[in-house]
């Protein structure tokens, strides 16, 4: 038994483990790739967050053509006044958010808080919906009769051509194309 242990213990001192050099290699290793994969992944995050914000855009669009559609009379999408989402504002600044609403005399104005149909919170910090058309009116054959144009979305860190561009068509669709990303 005494012999058997002695054998454990000399197998034991035996083995051999990692150099120091072995360690600081395989560190500068994961550094090197940590390096390679960090613009890739802040490139696929960017890339899905403005997704995420053209695509609650684009729902809210095809929501307020469908109930063009659907009521038989105008519906108008707007940008909100403020994050309190209660009015239109007069400027093309939709990172406040933005409101569908019924609109009878396409005029773009919400006339009582019972017209308003559905909100959108404002953006997170950063993110842009740039564009020239303070809101868009789908008649009640789902045509524009106000809002022909195109908004361009931009999110932080936006690089190369990662922005989106939705451009407006008189018939009401919307057309979807990369662009390059602009500072404000």
């Amino acid at each position: 038994m005494e012999m058997d242990r002695k054998l454990s213990v000399n197998k034991l001192l035996k083995l051999k483990g990692f150099t120091l050099i072995e360690v600081i290699m395989t560190i500068v290793l994961i550094g090197i790739l940590a390096a390679i994969a960090y613009p890739s992944y802040r490139a696929i995050t960017q890339n899905i967050r403005v997704s995420a914000v053209t695509n609650d855009f684009m729902a809210t669009l095809s929501y307020a053509r469908s109930e063009a559609l659907k009521r038989d009379q105008s519906i108008s999408v707007c940008a909100a006044a403020d994050s309190t989402l209660t009015a239109c504002g007069n400027s093309t600044d939709w990172a406040n958010g933005w409101i569908v609403f019924l609109d009878s005399d396409s005029n773009g104005v919400i006339a009582t808080s019972s017209d308003r149909l559905k909100t959108h919170d404002a953006l997170d910090a950063g993110s842009l919906i740039t564009t020239s058309v303070p809101y868009i009116t789908y008649n009640r054959s789902g045509f524009l009769s106000a809002g022909t144009g195109s908004f361009t979305i931009t999110v932080p860190g936006c690089s190369g051509n990662s922005a989106q561009l939705i451009t407006m068509s008189a018939t009401g669709r919307a057309a979807i194309t990369s662009t390059a990303c602009t500072l404000p």
